[in-house]
């Protein structure tokens, strides 16, 4: 599953809650077969301002692509028909 922006944000507000207790604070997204889950932890990192870490690849900028069209209402299965192939 691909999460949208608005759908992380609720995340967020949880996050820095627990960042408020704790003196460490990590957050672990589940792995996908397709990526999408290193693009939301990508996506958590911007809306954190954290220093991105990682290898970006063109297959990591099209899932953030995907994100932000989704968020815009364009339907999954027109978007991710190519995303299988690459």
């Amino acid at each position: 599953y691909l999460y949208s922006q608005a759908e992380l944000f609720p995340w967020r507000e949880r996050i820095k809650a627990i960042e408020r207790e704790a003196v460490t604070t990590f957050a672990v997204t589940n792995n996908h077969f397709v990526g999408q889950a290193v693009a939301n932890a990508k996506m958590l990192q911007v809306m954190f301002n954290e220093l991105q870490r990682g290898e970006e690849t063109d297959h990591l900028r099209k899932l953030m692509q995907l994100a932000m069209e989704l968020e815009r209402g364009r339907p999954w299965e027109v978007l991710t028909a190519d995303l299988e192939t690459d």
